[in-house]
């Protein structure tokens, strides 16, 4: 969504929009769309309802996929929108419905800071993802990501 757009459905909110019943066909929250678009205004305004002057939404709310805001912001890399969304209390253990945890996506998706953040916040590093059961290590090795799959594996030993 263009920064235009985004201020856009910011006034909307303040006179009354109700982001907590709006999705799109994928039943995507504006919260999911905003994590998957990295619009971290858009985000803040959404989880800071002191702020934003309106009741927080959902942190967990997942679409038709079960796919979560955290999710989303793993995927795409987001560290600054999942760090928020972990302070909101997003679930970081939340799998989607193939069992892709956040963790899971994100170090397949090779975005080493987000599974340093979600591996400190508590994410549990052993969780198989239920189509390729691949456990977050071996999916970060299967698709190069050799860094990252040391890290989780050091991790592993160490705890």
């Amino acid at each position: 969504m263009p920064k235009g757009r985004v201020r856009i459905a910011e006034l909307l909110i303040l006179l009354g929009a109700d982001p907590r019943k709006a999705a799109n066909s994928s039943g995507q929250s504006p919260l999911a769309v905003a994590c998957e678009r990295q619009q971290w205004d858009f985000v803040k305004f959404l989880l800071l309802p002191q702020l934003s002057l309106q009741e927080a939404v959902d942190v967990n709310e997942a679409d038709t996929s079960g796919n979560t805001p955290l999710w989303f912001a793993a995927q795409n890399g987001g560290f600054s929108i999942a760090n928020l969304l972990l302070f909101a209390g997003a679930d970081r253990d939340r799998a989607n419905f193939c069992g892709q945890s956040p963790l899971w996506i994100a170090a397949r998706e090779g975005h080493l800071s987000v599974v340093q953040l979600l591996v400190l916040a508590g994410a549990d590093r052993d969780r198989e993802d239920e189509e390729v059961f691949a456990s977050p290590a071996e999916v970060a090795e299967k698709e190069g990501h050799v860094d990252i799959a040391q890290l989780l594996r050091t991790w592993q030993r160490d705890q």
